[in-house]
């Protein structure tokens, strides 16, 4: 089963932020990526103008694992190496520890896209059905005829979904109240691809020009859009 870490997280003051960067990309990603069920991982930074967190960078982590004990037993021991002081700690004043946010997510569905290059920019609304009563046909909607309809848009080039697993590593509150997370990735990474990406996709919704959208949809989201800024890091 494919999981996912979302970690949100900032330097603490903007003249830190390439020791930032340098400790979390060259030192904390790979400690990490030590702990047996994390796949591989890569850093994300919020674009300008499109950012709905206070935390400005995004860390994500691949995980297999057979079920959700497995995950959690994952989790536990990526906490005791932290707090065993296994992993290495950031230099002082680096990482803005009390701004830190974490959660796992699992898979709801096969991965579209037919292809494993990393994404230049990902799009992640995150979404709930209108009520608890349609939560089945929402996620059959979304990933049978929605996912599929997304990717005919030019521009985007994969797209998977996933569910919020309660697993907060940090315990602080994690600040998106919506269950469901789609990620849909663009192969290019520059803001005026995926400025028309959207456009694009708003005029099929607002059209209805190949592009059904379901009552099932609550009405609320939360969208983010990032950048990439490492490569893609695989555990050894």
């Amino acid at each position: 089963m494919r999981a996912l870490l979302v970690v949100l997280s900032g330097p603490v003051a903007p003249e830190r932020e390439d020791a930032y960067n340098d400790w979390y990309t060259n030192v904390h990603l790979p400690d990490v990526l030590a702990v047996p069920g994390y796949v591989r991982a890569a850093r994300y930074k919020a674009f300008p103008g499109e950012r709905s967190f206070d935390q400005e960078y995004m860390a994500l982590y691949e995980l297999d694992v057979e079920d959700l004990d497995s995950l959690q037993a994952v989790s536990d021991e990526h906490m005791r190496r932290i707090e065993a002081n296994e992993m290495h700690r950031s230099p002082p004043e680096t990482i803005d520890r009390e701004n830190v946010r974490s959660m796992y997510y699992i898979e709801t569905g096969p991965r579209l896209g037919g292809h494993d290059d990393i994404p230049e920019t990902l799009f992640m609304p995150f979404t709930e059905p209108v009520s608890q009563q349609d939560d089945k046909e929402f996620n059959r909607w979304y990933q049978e005829i929605h996912l599929p309809e997304v990717l005919d848009v030019p521009g985007f080039s994969a797209a998977s979904r996933y569910k919020e697993t309660g697993m907060n590593m940090t315990g602080r509150p994690w600040p998106i109240s919506f269950p469901y997370l789609a990620l849909y990735e663009l192969a290019d990474g520059s803001k005026e691809a995926f400025d028309n990406a959207m456009k694009e996709l708003r005029r099929r919704i607002t059209e209805g020009d190949r592009m059904e959208i379901s009552d099932t949809l609550g009405s609320e989201k939360i969208t983010q859009v990032y950048s990439r800024v490492t490569d893609r890091i695989t555990a050894t």
